[in-house]
């Protein structure tokens, strides 16, 4: 094993063509070999690779993700969108749902009881049938 990764380290400088040389000498198969070269691909880079020089082919140029990925703009818009969605969400369940909405609220839970239903003369019971009381 120490001998295919050595040898493969002295052939290529791409951690993941070292890895998957490793794994073809274990399990003789290509997808297997690249599907575990793949999952120590991700420690590597992950956990040893701090700092390093990204690897890049000859003749090209090197970028990181954070450059390139535009990420912050979704978390932007999922920012100004999840308090417009929870409102949407509350007002929604409250109007229309009289199951849901004591859950929402935090109504139920750790021994209470909610007094929506109750209230109502005619409720929706946890299984979607119509309680009326009284009756």
């Amino acid at each position: 094993m120490a001998k295919a990764y050595k040898s493969a380290r002295k052939a290529s400088a791409d951690p993941m063509a070292w890895f998957k040389e490793t794994m073809l000498y274990f399990v003789r198969k290509d997808a297997p070999a690249s599907t575990a070269a793949a999952e120590l691909g991700v420690w590597c880079y992950a956990l040893l690779s701090w700092r390093k020089k990204p690897y890049v082919l000859p003749g090209e140029k090197g970028f990181t993700y954070h450059n390139a990925g535009g990420y912050i703009s979704v978390l932007l818009g999922l920012a100004l969108a999840f308090p417009v969605e929870i409102v949407g969400v509350h007002l929604l369940t409250s109007q229309w749902s009289v199951v849901a909405e004591p859950i929402e609220d935090g109504d139920i839970g750790a021994g209470q009881r909610s007094s929506s239903p109750i209230s109502n003369p005619i409720a929706l019971s946890s299984m979607g049938s119509v309680l009326i009381q009284g009756a």
